[in-house]
């Protein structure tokens, strides 16, 4: 439920608005950083190791923060807990918080965020350049509907 419609109706809402913001506040961030490489080339990105590990570092974080928001409204909205905490991002479309698609696409984006912290020697900076400005754009969607849901 909406904050706005919790104080309405009298009760205290249950998601604390001041973590949403602190973790919107990482996203934007990661948002800003990884935007910052979006004018190099594949050519570019691939010799520059200082753009690749800032492209990588903002996306482990950026899709971090998100999935550390979905646990947190999951949670204090006393929603199903997922087996999976990709599940998450399914919680939220059912509850009409996100959409089905942009759900499919946060778990997959946090599935490569696995692949970035446990296997990081097997990255294939290639994928990375063609996936990141997909990653980043799912992030920003993910937090524009966090605000307009809970009206921050």
């Amino acid at each position: 439920m909406p904050i706005c419609a919790a104080l309405l109706r009298g009760s205290e809402p249950l998601v604390d608005p001041s973590i949403l913001l602190r973790r919107m506040s990482v996203i934007r961030h990661c948002l800003e950083r990884l935007s910052s490489k979006e004018v190099l080339s594949e050519q570019e990105f691939l010799v520059d190791a200082d753009a690749q590990d800032v492209v990588l570092r903002n996306l482990q974080v950026g899709v971090q923060a998100a999935l550390d928001i979905a646990l947190h409204v999951v949670r204090d909205e006393n929603w199903q807990l997922p087996g999976a905490s990709t599940g998450t991002f399914d919680i939220l479309a059912q509850r009409n918080v996100i959409s089905q698609d942009l759900a499919d696409r946060l778990r997959l984006a946090v599935q490569m965020r696995n692949l970035l912290v446990h296997a990081y020697e097997a990255i294939d900076m290639r994928r990375v350049f063609r996936a990141y400005r997909d990653s980043a754009q799912d992030l920003d969607l993910f937090g524009k509907a966090i605000a307009q849901y809970f009206r921050l």
